[in-house]
């Protein structure tokens, strides 16, 4: 029987027993998972309270593809009858809870973050009676890296007890047509992790979201959770025999899909090369073994090499090919980009052969950033719209070389940084592929304003390299036996880098006088943040200006009198953002408290207080060249 058929007959059964059923779902031709079921029906309900509708205004029904015939895309079916919406949807089953919120998505139902909604009018849902929309995902795996060495909202959600921002997290990659979720654990947290969250991955499950545990072999860094001891790493004693029962462990405790795994000692010190391929091996089997696989990941830095091997981080091309990988890019440089001047590299076009090659050879997912926070970009704050770009043209990129799925490393979604998590998940859709504006377009936002500002970021900040001025160093650039992470001339070298300093001056003024204007951006949050951005670039010129004129105190002093006005008068609109647009007022997001990361404030709170405006303002005053001062890192906690 043809298949329009087949589906007539199911909606002609269906819409015979939503004549008589009044909640949002009909369940007897569900093909879904009863908890599946649930779960759908109650964020169904949520949603439509919250967007002031009827209760039983829209119901939904799974239709079962028929059988011995394949669909590679799902259909959505609106019908409607005195005047109440049943979406009917048939495909793969493993994308029935996608499609569904996809077809919630076509109604006008958005959701740019875990708790913003924006809803349509009774009249819209009704006008798309009768229409059939086509889910096609871009990628088989799609998702987020929640990063949790980082301290975020994630951090109060996941291990802080505050259950309902995990709740609504994983509820938000799933109004996203994601289907994937990795959190960082941290060392000392497994059993309460798994205590805490036991009915999240559980709620994750049920909406059909593999949930990915981050750990590391052996890092030293950041509070990782590692696997293996350094002592063990290091002389290999009885390491095979901890991996075993450290796995074990994990999997008792934990009800994951997947492990990912950072390697090295730190992100700059390898573990023994044919050490540590055996280990992958070891890993990967016991996974295997238990139904689990293993996703190694393949950090960006260059320093580490071996004659036989090569770079340390490319290790995984020599696993048996059930090792999976997760090849990496940071901050708002793209595969494509020519010049990506951090972590020692000029750009990621090595990652990028990297990425064609194992394609072929084993499950492989692109793993690119939306934030990175020490000092680059949501903690300065920078508002760098090349995150819109870069990850668009990216998510395109690697779908024409066939990769099974993207996971995007994510620091935190406030001060506006929600719309670039919002925009890589929409790239999930193929309709919206490769469309940097997709976000800015369903919010109503002028395209041509943002495109605008897109250009001009492009052009300075990444093209003219500003991005090195208006960032700030950290303590890994500015120590003399470490190598930074990002190339920069210290503003603390600037005092005798005579022709370095007027060129920075000279690009500072050429950004400053084409800034595109923000009156015409309709987000007031967005809007903000674009501003801070701008008053950025006026604070780094006045400190600039200081420094040129660091013989001359009258002038020096005027140029940091400016400083401090424009810092002032940027800390007025992040108390603004901090107050009004603060959707998780009791995490740690904006305040100093204690938790389980190796720092002691929320990304938030750093940003709200301008520290590194303030920081870079006493360096020009003083000339102070102590890497340590107004440090804001403590090395031992970081280590250990």
């Amino acid at each position: 029987m043809p298949i329009k058929y087949i589906v007539g007959f199911g909606l002609a059964f269906s819409l015979s027993l939503y004549a008589s059923v009044s909640p949002a779902i009909v369940p007897s031709s569900l093909t879904i998972a009863p908890s599946t079921e649930s779960v759908l029906s109650d964020d169904l309900g949520r949603i439509l309270k919250e967007a002031h509708l009827p209760a039983n205004l829209i119901a939904f029904t799974m239709v079962a593809s028929p059988q011995g015939i394949k669909l590679n895309s799902t259909a959505v079916f609106t019908n409607c009858t005195a005047g109440r919406v049943l979406l009917v949807i048939q495909g793969p089953a493993r994308e029935d809870v996608s499609a569904f919120y996809y077809g919630l998505h076509r109604l006008g139902f958005l959701f740019p973050h875990p708790r913003i909604q924006l809803s349509p009018t009774l009249a819209a849902v009704l006008a798309h009676c009768g229409q059939t929309f086509k889910w096609q995902p871009s990628l088989a795996h799609r998702g987020f890296h929640l990063h949790t060495e980082h301290p975020n909202e994630w951090v109060s959600g996941f291990f802080q007890g505050q259950t309902k921002i995990a709740r609504d997290t994983v509820l938000w990659l799933a109004h996203n047509f994601q289907n994937v979720m990795e959190l960082e654990l941290l060392k000392g947290t497994l059993h309460r992790f798994a205590r805490d969250n036991s009915s999240v991955i559980q709620l994750a499950h049920s909406l059909q979201i593999q949930v990915g545990l981050s750990v590391s072999l052996s890092m030293l860094q950041q509070r990782s959770y590692h696997l293996l001891p350094f002592w063990s790493a290091l002389t290999t004693y009885h390491s095979d025999s901890i991996l075993h029962e450290k796995i074990e462990s994990l999997i008792n405790t934990v009800d994951f899909d997947y492990l990912s795994l950072d390697l090295g000692f730190t992100e700059f010190t390898p573990t023994w090369y044919g050490k540590t391929i055996h280990w992958l091996n070891l890993i990967s089997t016991d996974l295997r073994s238990h139904g689990r696989y293993l996703m190694a990941k393949v950090h960006s830095s260059t320093n580490q090499y071996d004659e036989k091997y090569g770079n340390f981080n490319f290790l995984p091309q020599y696993c048996q090919p059930d090792v999976g990988i997760l090849p990496h890019t940071v901050m708002f440089y793209g595969l494509l980009d020519e010049q990506a001047p951090v972590y020692g590299r000029q750009n990621f076009m090595d990652m990028d052969r990297f990425i064609r090659v194992q394609t072929t050879k084993r499950k492989t997912w692109y793993y690119p950033e939306t934030s990175y926070f020490v000092g680059m970009d949501i903690d300065v704050p920078l508002y760098l719209t090349d995150y819109l770009r870069a990850r668009a043209q990216d998510y395109k990129h690697v779908v024409q070389d066939g990769v099974d799925g993207l996971l995007d490393f994510t620091t935190g979604q406030e001060l506006g940084y929600w719309l670039f998590d919002w925009n890589v998940a929409l790239q999930a859709d193929h309709e919206y592929l490769g469309d940097e504006m997709i976000g800015l377009k369903l919010l109503g936002e002028s395209i041509d304003v943002w495109k605008k500002l897109l250009d001009f970021q492009t052009h300075y900040f990444k093209d003219k390299q500003l991005i090195a001025v208006l960032s700030t160093s950290n303590l890994l650039d500015e120590l003399p036996f470490t190598k930074p992470i990002h190339k920069r001339v210290l503003l603390r070298d600037l005092f005798h880098k005579e022709s370095q300093l007027e060129y920075q001056i000279a690009l500072l003024k050429a950004a400053i006088h084409d800034e595109p204007p923000i009156t015409g951006v309709k987000n007031a949050e967005l809007k903000n943040m674009l501003q801070v951005t701008y008053d950025r670039m006026q604070d780094a010129l006045d400190i600039r200006e200081a420094i040129e004129d660091q013989h001359d105190e009258p002038d020096k002093t005027a140029w940091l009198n400016q400083a401090s006005e424009i810092r002032n008068s940027a800390q007025v609109i992040m108390q603004t953002v901090s107050s009004a647009d603060s959707r998780y007022p009791k995490s740690l997001v904006f305040s100093e408290e204690t938790n389980p990361t190796s720092y002691k404030y929320g990304y938030g709170w750093v940003a709200v207080h301008l520290y590194y405006w303030d920081r870079e303002q006493h360096i020009a005053a003083h000339h102070i060249t102590n890497p340590f001062f107004m440090n804001l890192y403590n090395p031992f906690r970081l280590v250990f």
